[in-house]
């Protein structure tokens, strides 16, 4: 490991200065006016939300900013321990990172930036460091536009499904009151995905189906129920139509006598109508929407943090379930061949629509992971950078599951989880303990009524100066009366529809 050293002196204006193996990090003359010359020579906007300061030794230049910048947010990122206690700025602590072994970059990021952030995002580097310490610059600075670049896969879906997720958090809060909830158990987890390498283990997940408790991706259920395999739980998170569609066949083929499937889901997610094959256990992931209605449930909701996909969601929510290991299996992150998705999946209907009898079977198949899959892995395997995406989230946040998360059937994306054969699943004790109980009481359906017309009226009325929670999900601060697709108008209409269908809109 590159040893440093490091050295704090006095520059010739009386402030200290520092050394990096022989690299000054800031002037010997006056390190304060030094770093207000370079930010004059920057020509930064006059307005920013959010300065990510990366290796900025002493700390003149969050000094400079904040002083600049009063009301903005200024993060500093120090790519050395040695700066801890000696910065000259007064910065909170909780905006401050140092790369201790203990302490998550990663982590760091998810709590002090939001989507919102990256829309008045100015990351400033300070070049010294950035020499001083050129291996560890790099690595933080790569981890950074990493996480960057997750937060804002969340919050372009945000945007997109602004409105929606309005409409779902209505509908689900009036017809889907949870009578269920989650219970903490020591017991394994299995969490289905829908990789190829799913219907490779369900002979093992058969075999040994009473050793763990069985979490189900919506991609998955058609195939388990298929082969007669009945999830503990569901989870479902996406908020648009095709999150419904892979429900379907397996609420459209039921059989009276199959178990009833819980089904976990926070409010902002795809409303589907109630259904005896359905039981509604409902969870939060903290969004401004979701806020305005959770004091109206007569118990606190667990809350899951957002990801930008299903599995890292069924992940967080399992760990909060069992004190024992989590398993994947089917979380392939990437493609076999022709095969996208374990077989028989509902998106396979939507690829039959398009065989002719000018064109194979495959052919539909073949051009989709083509176009889909651009990046290879060896002779037959294929992934995409949504897929790269997903598995470097997993990757980050592997430190936080160490010993507790587990993989089966492996691919060649590595996920950063340990690998375990099939087997894994039968070395487990029988499952003894359930772990839903029953909810308190939910409000009446008038209750609910009259509930979602007090939260249809705070909102409506809040638009013309945009609630701060409701413009940190979805973008209204910028308005173009002129446009009839503009978001807030768009969302008025919505709105006033869903206050018309309840007979009209309650002053409380």
């Amino acid at each position: 490991m590159l040893e440093y050293r490091e050295e704090v002196l006095p520059a010739k204006s009386g402030l200290p200065t520092a050394r990096c193996n022989g690299i000054f990090l800031h002037s010997l003359y006056d390190p304060l006016r030094e770093a207000e010359q370079y930010l004059r020579s920057l020509s930064l906007p006059s307005q920013l939300k959010t300065i990510l300061v990366l290796g900025s030794g002493l700390g003149y230049l969050e000094r400079c900013l904040c002083s600049l910048y009063p009301n903005t947010k200024v993060l500093s990122l120090q790519f050395s321990t040695f700066f801890d206690g000696k910065v000259v700025h007064s910065l909170p602590p909780s905006h401050c990172y140092y790369p201790y072994p203990h302490c998550s970059l990663e982590d760091f990021l998810y709590k002090t930036t939001e989507g919102t952030d990256l829309k008045d995002l100015q990351i400033l580097t300070w070049n010294p460091s950035f020499q001083a310490y050129s291996r560890m610059a790099q690595t933080i600075t790569e981890r950074v536009l990493q996480v960057l670049r997750q937060i804002s896969r969340s919050f372009q879906t945000t945007y997109v499904f602004g409105r929606r997720w309005i409409l779902n958090c209505v509908k689900n809060f009036l017809f889907h009151p949870p009578k269920r909830l989650l219970q903490t158990i020591p017991y394994p987890i299995c969490i289905a995905a829908s990789g190829p390498s799913l219907s490779v283990n369900l002979p093992t997940l058969r075999r040994f189906r009473d050793r763990y408790i069985l979490l189900a991706l919506p991609s998955s259920l058609t195939t388990l129920k298929e082969h007669g395999i009945f999830p503990d739980l569901g989870v479902m998170t996406d908020a648009g139509y095709y999150a419904t569609y892979l429900m379907h066949p397996f609420r459209r083929n039921r059989n009276a006598k199959e178990p009833t499937l819980p089904l976990a889901f926070p409010l902002t997610a795809a409303f589907l109508s109630p259904h005896p094959s359905m039981e509604p256990i409902l969870f939060s992931q903290g969004t401004g929407i979701e806020r305005v209605f959770i004091p109206y449930f007569p118990f606190p909701l667990e809350y899951v943090s957002p990801h930008g996909t299903v599995a890292g969601t069924a992940l967080e929510l399992a760990l909060k379930i069992t004190t024992g290991p989590v398993v994947f299996v089917g979380l392939d992150l990437s493609v076999v061949g022709s095969l996208e998705h374990t077989r028989s999946h509902p998106f396979e209907e939507l690829l039959d629509v398009q065989i002719s009898r000018f064109q194979g079977t495959e052919t539909p198949r073949i051009r989709r992971i083509w176009d889909q899959y651009p990046q290879k892995l060896g002779s037959n395997y294929r992934t995409s950078p949504a897929l790269q995406t997903y598995a470097e989230w997993f990757q980050m946040h592997s430190h936080r599951w160490k010993n507790r998360v587990f993989r089966i059937a492996p691919s060649p994306v590595d996920t950063g989880m340990e690998e375990k054969p099939s087997s894994f699943l039968g070395t487990f004790p029988p499952v003894t303990t359930p772990f839903l109980r029953p909810a308190a009481p939910s409000l009446s359906w008038k209750e609910r009524v009259q509930a979602v017309k007090g939260i249809l009226s705070r909102i409506l009325q809040s638009l013309p100066e945009v609630d701060p929670d409701i413009a940190k999900a979805f973008d209204l601060a910028q308005v173009d009366k002129g446009n009839p697709l503009d978001p807030r108008i768009r969302l008025q209409v919505a709105l006033h529809r869903i206050e018309q269908a309840l007979g009209g809109v309650s002053e409380f």
